[in-house]
């Protein structure tokens, strides 16, 4: 694994990330070109679509060990669990519903990226971008409540902060 450098950053530093990773987030091809599609997954009318599956939905475009912002969008939902995996060994926030969601994950375990119908998921995948944080935002309330002498336990993805790591960013 290469060296990483971090350097401490002023609150309200902006975002920064690198380039898009996944290929066909739009589900333009066919299962086996760009996905893999487990049983009960398809791709019909440039979405993923599942069907009742308890199964994985996946591309191989992943680093171990990289910070991701991964967004995708979950239409036509009707039943069961949907949830955002990077890698085998880093899961997001099950979903069972409708919404365009944004996940900040850190690759573990493979270097896929998976959708997984942990629970009979019936619904369909949609305008999915993952792209490495290269600088992660600082959230304005965090720099508030940092220089008032009042320190939040997490911070807007639900990541546990400590007075070492509220403010450390990834600097390439």
């Amino acid at each position: 694994m290469a060296s990483r450098r971090y350097k401490r950053l002023p609150s309200g530093h902006k975002e920064q990330l690198g380039p898009e990773l996944v290929v066909d987030g739009s589900f333009d091809t066919a299962c086996g070109v760009n996905w893999l599609c487990r049983a009960g997954w398809t791709i019909s009318g440039g979405k993923a679509v599942a069907t009742a599956t308890f199964l994985v939905l996946g591309q191989n475009c992943l680093t171990i060990g990289t910070r991701y912002k991964i967004i995708y969008t979950i239409e036509d939902y009707s039943g069961g669990i949907v949830q955002l995996q990077c890698g085998n060994a880093s899961a997001g926030i099950v979903r069972s519903a409708n919404g365009t969601y944004t996940e900040i994950l850190i690759c573990a375990g493979s270097t896929e990226l998976r959708f997984d119908g942990i629970a009979a998921f019936t619904g369909k995948i949609d305008n999915v971008s993952v792209k490495e944080v290269l600088i992660e935002e600082v959230d304005e309330i965090l720099s508030i409540s940092a220089q008032s002498g009042s320190i939040p336990s997490e911070d807007r993805w639900g990541n546990t902060l400590t007075p070492t790591n509220m403010a450390v960013y990834k600097f390439s």
